[in-house]
Order: C-alpha cells, then structure tokens, then sequence
C-alpha cells in the first residue's frame, strides 16, 4: 500500500475573450473569482466547477481595464529583456555589467562550450561560445536556445559557485563567522537562506548582480549565523560589514527580472 497520495490537478479550459487566449483553472471550493496574467502575458481566471462560461467572460469585461494595464506593464519588461538569441555580439549580464557574446567555431562534433578569452577570466568584456560550425549556422531561434541555454547555464553556474565559495571564505575570515557547509541552489525570488544547523544555501545566479550586492547577501547569511532572525542587532552586524546594504537590497527588488535570461523556465517568454 502507497504512503503517498497524489493530488489530482485541477480541471483547466480555454476560453477565447478579445482575440485572446484565457486560461480556466476550475477548483471546487473557489467561491471567488480571480483573475491574474503572468509575466509572459497568459491570462488565468481561477473560478469554482459550476460557474458558466458566461459569467467568467462577464467577469473578464468587466475587469478589462485592469486587464490592459497589466498586459501593457508586462509587454514592457519583455520588451526591456528580450529573449536571448545566442547571437554575435548580443550582451548578457555578467557580474553587474553587459558582456557581448563572441561566436567561436569549435572542433568539437555537436557540443557548446562558453568560456572567457584565454588568460583575461571574468573581467573580460566579452566571453566565447565554442560550437561547431553547424550549431553556429543554426537560424531558428528554438534550436539556438535549445543548443546554447544549458551550456549558458552550466558557465554560469560553475562561475556563480566558484566566486561565491571565495566572498563567503572572505567574509568569513572577516566576520569570524563559518558555515557548516555551503549549499548552491537555483531559486527565482530567494537569493539565500541560513538553517538552524549553520548550513547556507546562496543562489549561483547572483553571479549577474554587481559584486556588492552579491557581497551584501553573502554577509546577510553569514550574519544570521549569529542572530537567526531580523533583529536590529543582526541589521546592525551587516551594516558593519556593508554600511550600503539597503541599496543593494532595493537593487534586488528592482532588478528580478535581469536574471530571467539565466532561469531554466523563462517567466518573461513563452519558450
């Protein structure tokens, strides 16, 4: 017999309103209605089983407005950070600044490879995709993707976990604060987290923020070390060692979406 019981989804339809495609998520206790659009510009209403086709599409006009401006505001941020082709010369954050991308034909047979220009690292202000010549040739946008986005992400993540190791190392020795054991994660919103057992898990993808403010999460976690909370006296251990963290905080809260172009599921793009 099963320990585990698995949810059923619920039901879904598709309903056609203003040319547009809106999603149904029917849930069976749903006593009000709620309408929501993600960042990629797909429409949801979440509504209960029995409510007519009719009443939604109602419901829908009558929120048409707030509809519009929603899609308006995140038409604009796609617009801001555009799908990554994979192309010449095209520009990826890389530590707080754009980087253009250099197109290099490999030897390789069928693999990606980025990587910096030899003996510059990651203060270069371009960095090398190595392909073969086929992949470089390649014209539809999904297969780009599809063959240059986990190699993307695997430099990224190896870069992200290297630099972070040494800032925690840094701070560490400066702080006189040590962590049981160092975690990588991957997360959308949380840029790191402390447990209770003196583990911390930091996001690799910070390594496309300006180094203060990666350095700024670092001593976040590194100070709850000593207060588990968010207690004055934890905010003021970090300001001692960043006496701009409010800035930095503030950048990422202003700035979720520079690292939509490292996510494995674009929020942005329909891919």
């Amino acid at each position: 017999m099963s320990l585990f019981r698995i949810r059923p989804q619920p039901p879904s339809q598709i309903l056609l309103f203003q040319e547009q495609s809106v999603k149904v998520l029917r849930r069976p206790f749903q006593r009000r209605l709620r309408l929501s659009v993600r960042p990629c510009g797909q429409v949801q209403v979440t509504a209960n089983r029995t409510l007519s086709e009719e009443k939604i599409l109602q419901f829908l006009q009558e929120n048409q407005n707030w509809l519009e401006k929603a899609q308006r505001q995140f038409l604009q941020l796609r617009e801001r950070y555009p799908a990554k082709q994979f192309k010449e010369g095209e520009s990826f954050l890389f530590l707080g600044r754009p980087r253009a991308l250099r197109l290099v034909t490999s030897s390789q047979r069928q693999k990606v490879n980025f990587t910096w220009p030899s003996q510059r690292g990651p203060g270069a202000e371009e960095f090398w995709a190595l392909a073969p010549e086929s992949l470089l040739q390649l014209s539809c946008p999904q297969q780009r993707r599809a063959e240059f986005q986990p190699a993307l992400l695997k430099f990224y993540q190896g870069q992200g976990r290297e630099l972070l190791t040494q800032r925690v190392s840094h701070y560490s020795e400066r702080m006189k604060l040590w962590p049981q054991a160092l975690r990588f994660a991957s997360q959308k919103t949380r840029w790191g987290s402390c447990s209770a057992k003196g583990q911390i898990s930091l996001n690799w993808r910070l390594v496309a923020a300006p180094p203060d403010v990666l350095d700024y999460v670092v001593v976040h976690e590194l100070a709850h070390l000593r207060h588990p909370n968010h207690s004055s006296a934890f905010w003021a251990l970090v300001q001692e060692f960043v006496p701009d963290w409010r800035d930095y905080r503030h950048w990422l809260r202003q700035h979720h979406y520079e690292f939509d172009f490292l996510a494995r599921r674009s929020e942005l793009h329909s891919l």
